[in-house]
């Protein structure tokens, strides 16, 4: 994240991952070497010290520090002094006590709770450090290290200012995007990118991939307008996951596949949409070749649309009163194209709903094979649709879960203008489950309301509805009951 990006990946590694074991011991000043010539002065000829027990200590302690256990690294140097120097610190215990402390310091997270205490510490052992220097060669290791701590309080403290401004950063796009205002998420990280950043790095592009993410799955625009924002949509995400690919790591690896996951599903709902917009143009072939030049993976989704198509196709021919041997050609069609659907489809509520939606046009189309009146099979088909016409309007009515004088009202102008007899209408209003929906559960709904506009939930958007659950913490029992609920 650009000025502190290095900085931010040290955290956790330790220490010594970034400077390195013989980097450490140079910045020491060869300790060992310095403790040896302190204990051979006139009065102690090294009647003590043994160079190779301590170089072992030493070593240990480097070997804990890059693991980043660093009580253990105490412990090897309290050990030491308590077995071979009476327990009486000197600078040299000092010495490797601030290493320790420092390391641990400059490792802490931006906003972890004990970095006051591990401050204090380091302190501490400067002042003693300080206190216990004897020649000028320790009080230059004593200034090295207070300047290192100087150095690293300085940029804990810029490296929370800049956290702290992600962190709004990151809360501003949250807000946005729940609120649907996708344009100010996108601002708001653009501004934060050309005020504070050098320049757009891994960051930037999957942040821009996760609203526009938002903003694809909130989309409930007209058939009409939706092509389009697909299309903007699928330019963008291209975009952001090549620069990802090209400014990422093998750590970045696991989500790049995600999002590459994403972009799959979104290229196979424009293929969705535009053969829908072909099909209720009535260009049926146009949209079976549409499907099968862009739909390289015969999955439940290919035989989903491919399905519509010739269910659509059928339904035209009986509109259109076409010749019965025709229409019985599209019939056997759409039966089959029904049957493979469903089998490929892997989940019971898929293969339900899109039962519920072709079946009726089947029947219809058999009704117009074998029946000579064709009046009478238009007839019963229209019914149905006013029928769920009125339906969809109970269920306006009843989102909030009540139903006002005023809606009561056009409620029943509605269904006297429909020709639905009033018991009927009792009927339909007692199959819409007056549930009262939490906001939540609201928001999951109007997600559902969405994606059944063609009648049938595909496997893409079953996967998205499932992670959109789980976010607003809906389970998978009670998201069932919203779908029926909706499809009832």
């Amino acid at each position: 994240m650009g000025f502190f990006k290095e900085f931010a990946k040290g955290f956790g590694q330790g220490y010594l991952e970034q400077r390195g074991i013989e980097g450490t011991i140079e910045d020491l000043g060869s300790l060992a070497k310095g403790v040896k010539n302190f204990f051979s002065s006139d009065d102690q000829q090294n009647a003590q010290f043994d160079q190779e027990i301590w170089d072992n200590m030493q070593n240990n302690v480097f070997q804990l520090l890059d693991e980043g256990n660093y009580n253990d690294a105490e412990n090897e140097v309290i050990n030491y002094y308590n077995n071979y120097e009476n327990g009486n610190p000197d600078f040299f215990y000092y010495r490797l006590r601030t290493l320790i402390s420092l390391t641990y310091f400059e490792n802490l997270s931006y906003d972890s709770d004990q970095e006051a205490s591990i401050r204090e510490e380091v302190e501490s052992f400067l002042k003693e450090m300080k206190n216990s220097q004897q020649n000028n060669d320790m009080m230059q290791d004593y200034q090295s290290y207070r300047k290192q701590f100087e150095e690293a309080k300085r940029y804990k403290k810029e490296f929370k200012i800049y956290m702290n401004r992600w962190d709004n950063l990151l809360e501003i796009i949250k807000t946005s995007c729940e609120e649907c205002n996708f344009d100010n998420a996108l601002i708001a990280l653009e501004d934060h990118y050309k005020n504070y950043e050098d320049s757009k790095d891994y960051s930037y592009y999957s942040k821009k991939f996760d609203i526009l993410l938002d903003k694809w799955m909130a989309n409930n625009l007209p058939l009409e307008e939706r092509l389009p924002l697909l299309m903007e949509l699928k330019r963008e995400f291209e975009t952001s996951i090549n620069f990802m690919k090209k400014l990422g790591s093998e750590n970045n690896a696991e989500d790049i596949e995600g999002y590459e996951d994403a972009y799959r599903m979104l290229k196979e709902e424009i293929v969705d949409a535009k053969c829908l917009v072909l099909t209720i143009n009535e260009n049926f072939d146009e949209a079976k070749d549409y499907l099968n030049n862009n739909f390289t993976n015969k999955n439940g989704d290919y035989y989903r649309i491919l399905c519509r198509i010739e269910s659509l196709r059928l339904e035209n021919a009986v509109q259109r009163q076409l010749p019965k041997s025709e229409v019985e050609k599209y019939l056997i069609n759409a039966e089959k194209q029904l049957n493979l659907a469903i089998q490929m489809q892997e989940e019971e509520e898929s293969k339900k709903a899109m039962k519920n939606i072709v079946t009726p046009r089947i029947n219809m189309g058999k009704q117009y094979v074998n029946s000579s009146n064709y009046e009478e099979v238009s007839l019963q088909a229209s019914n149905s649709l006013t029928e769920q016409e009125y339906k969809n309007e109970l269920k306006a009515c009843l989102e909030d879960g009540v139903i006002t004088e005023r809606e009561r009202r056009l409620l029943d102008k509605l269904r006297k203008s429909l020709g639905i007899s009033e018991q009927r209408a009792q009927e339909l209003e007692a199959e819409c489950n007056p549930n009262v929906l939490t906001k939540e559960e609201e928001e999951y709904a109007e997600e559902v309301r969405a994606v059944l506009e063609d009648g049938i939930i595909s496997e893409k958007e079953r996967r998205l509805l499932n992670r959109l659950a789980k976010s607003l913490n809906i389970s998978e029992e009670r998201a069932k009951e919203i779908e029926n609920l909706i499809q009832s």
